[in-house]
């Protein structure tokens, strides 16, 4: 990925997180906590989940790369992640997320909190975006799926995942309403 497409990434960006806000808008806080079976996500969770990564994982990969200059270069994409970027969409239905010792995401139910963490990831990714249209990525970083990418594609990587869960939404919002 070059520069030029760094636009497109921050639009799509923008288009998701705004999908997002409007899920937050409609559904109420008891909505939010509720989850379809023992071994599944609330709403809540799924959100707390793609800012997680997005704020704590993409992001700092991102500003890795971007400091570990000449780093990894001689390492690749796996198939996965060749697929991922060619289709610009998770190349797998259903990804099993490391789990923590908490048993997954917070179970956030506050809509006034997920709101302020969209703010602040917003704020975050437009940074980052500045960023990286001034500095070209010199340097990769690792996924467990997805191979070794650059400052550029883990950036990518945001809204391609914030999109991967609203197919996760759809399923609860189905169990919420029947």
């Amino acid at each position: 990925m070059d520069v030029s497409k760094l636009h497109e990434v921050l639009k799509d960006y923008k288009t998701t997180e705004s999908r997002w806000l409007d899920i937050l808008e409609t559904t109420n806080p008891e909505q939010l906590i509720i989850k379809p079976g023992p071994d599944e996500w609330s709403l809540g969770q799924v959100f707390s989940h793609w800012l997680d990564a997005s704020q704590l994982y993409m992001l700092a990969k991102v500003r890795i790369c971007l400091n570990n200059v000449d780093k990894h270069l001689d390492e690749g994409l796996s198939e996965y992640g060749k697929l991922l970027f060619e289709t610009n969409t998770f190349p797998i239905e259903e990804a099993k997320v490391p789990v923590k010792t908490s048993g997954g995401p917070d179970n956030e139910g506050d809509k006034n909190y997920l709101r302020t963490r969209i703010k602040h990831l917003h704020i975050d990714v437009e940074k980052a975006y500045k960023v990286l249209i001034e500095e070209p990525p010199t340097g990769k970083s690792g996924h467990r799926l997805f191979g070794f990418m650059d400052a550029y594609q883990w950036f990518a990587l945001i809204p391609i995942h914030m999109r991967h869960h609203l197919k996760q939404k759809d399923k609860i919002i189905l169990f919420l309403n029947n």
